[in-house]
């Protein structure tokens, strides 16, 4: 089976844009390394069930500019705000939890949704169909959005 994987997010760009490389286990599936800043969609088909790698790269100790105050004015980053698989969000708390992120030299794994370093981010997507994967994340429906009315 074949599934929408679509996130949804901000980039932020300094000296450049970050790089995404997203895999399944068919292969590559989406790879960009020149986002625009501002809202981003990244959108790939990803085989199902499986476990999508996500390689976060081209990030560099002077993609982060602090002030004198401490306080960050410029940063290289994706900001991730929503996953939709084949359109339907995951509920914006449960979303972070979804990451499983390791950072470049590290292997401590965080959940987070500000990518701002060098590493991979694991999506497990092991149940038999996207339905059977909501449901077990306990993810709420809109019912609006379960019945289409064309006016």
């Amino acid at each position: 089976m074949t599934v929408e994987l679509m996130l949804q997010g901000t980039a932020l760009n300094s000296n450049g844009s970050m790089s995404v490389q997203i895999s399944d286990h068919t292969g590559v599936r989406y790879f960009n390394d020149s986002f625009d800043p501002g809202s981003i969609a990244i959108t790939c088909c990803i085989a199902w069930p499986t476990c999508v790698t996500i390689e976060l790269g081209n990030k560099n100790s002077a993609d982060t500019v602090i002030d004198n105050d401490g306080r960050v004015v410029a940063n290289k980053a994706i900001e991730i705000d929503a996953i939709l698989i084949n359109r339907f969000p995951v509920q914006y708390e449960l979303m972070e939890s979804q990451f499983d992120c390791t950072h470049q030299g590290s292997d401590t794994v965080t959940h987070e949704n500000f990518w701002g370093f060098n590493g991979q981010v694991r999506m497990v997507f092991d149940q038999p169909s996207p339905m059977h994967y909501m449901l077990a994340l306990k993810n709420p429906f809109e019912i609006k959005r379960l019945s289409w009315v064309d006016k």
